[in-house]
């Protein structure tokens, strides 16, 4: 049992969040109690959960040895010595296989998509992530990847406006991990490293958030949701939902990153529970 908690943690659920958007296409195909759609797009919520803790489990290996003299890392499982790095390899050939596996039984489509997402995640881990505005559009395609094997898994195409809008949030909330990154680091070291300047990264989280914003507002007036006009009324949350994740990125009081702030903010999390009802609704009665 331990083995399995120490794999969880290198794993990084908290990272599994990102995969959440595989439900939007359920969320939007106005039947998001339809029972087998909700086992369909829970087992491709847990495919793509389990790649994403694969990419961390070969980023702790490939790390270790520069894990071992990191303050911050090198109390990580496989780092400080409790997860050997042969039960981490072997437990890494089992998830990437057994997902593998599980995400071609949900249809050719669905696996194809699994297996690209899959090495954009290793692509960014390897390259990307090094580079400027190229890790953001790396990070916000792979949610379109993401919301794509949705609409595979389940039969039920999305509005591109809709996939517009996951791709334009996501580099939103990239663009915001980013800059928390640089207030976390200013306010323990005094410094700003990294490869954004910060005016730069202001400047882009306001084009995104607005354009997220625009494009959903789009989205919500547009014939491609079947209810008229009514979608509309789930755009205060939306806007909410951004205000609330720029408020958070500048939070001078937790030491979180973003990802952790988010999940832990019950404001954020209602309104995201509260945009789900409201969007299953209007779509469901008009």
């Amino acid at each position: 049992m331990k083995v399995l908690e120490l794999l969880l943690i290198t794993m990084r659920p908290y990272r599994w969040s990102r995969s959440a958007v595989i439900f939007m296409p359920l969320i939007f195909s106005g039947d998001p109690l339809n029972w087998v759609y909700l086992l369909k797009i829970s087992v491709g919520f847990l495919i793509f959960s389990f790649l994403t803790g694969s990419v961390n489990i070969i980023e702790d290996i490939t790390s270790v040895q520069s894990d071992k003299n990191d303050p911050a890392k090198r109390v990580f499982p496989i780092a400080s010595g409790d997860l050997s790095v042969n039960k981490a390899e072997f437990a890494l050939a089992t998830i990437l296989i057994g997902s593998f596996v599980a995400s071609f039984f949900l249809g050719p489509g669905f696996g194809i998509t699994a297996v690209i997402y899959f090495f954009m995640l290793i692509g960014y881990f390897l390259y990307l992530k090094k580079m400027p505005f190229m890790d953001i559009v790396t990070v916000a395609t792979s949610a379109g990847v993401v919301i794509t094997a949705g609409t595979l898994a389940i039969s039920k195409p999305v509005s591109g406006w809709l996939i517009f809008f996951v791709f334009m949030s996501s580099a939103f909330i990239a663009l915001s991990a980013r800059m928390r990154e640089l207030i976390l680091a200013k306010a323990s070291s005094g410094q700003v490293s990294g490869i954004y300047e910060e005016k730069v990264l202001e400047q882009s989280i306001m084009i995104s958030a607005s354009s997220s914003l625009i494009v959903y507002a789009m989205y919500c007036l547009s014939s491609a949701t079947g209810t008229g006009s009514n979608m509309i009324y789930s755009l205060p949350l939306a806007v909410y939902g951004i205000y609330r994740i720029i408020s958070l990125t500048n939070d001078k009081v937790s030491e979180l990153s973003l990802e952790k702030l988010i999940l832990k903010d019950p404001y954020f999390m209602g309104t995201l529970a509260a945009w789900v009802i409201v969007v299953s609704v209007l779509l469901a009665v008009f």
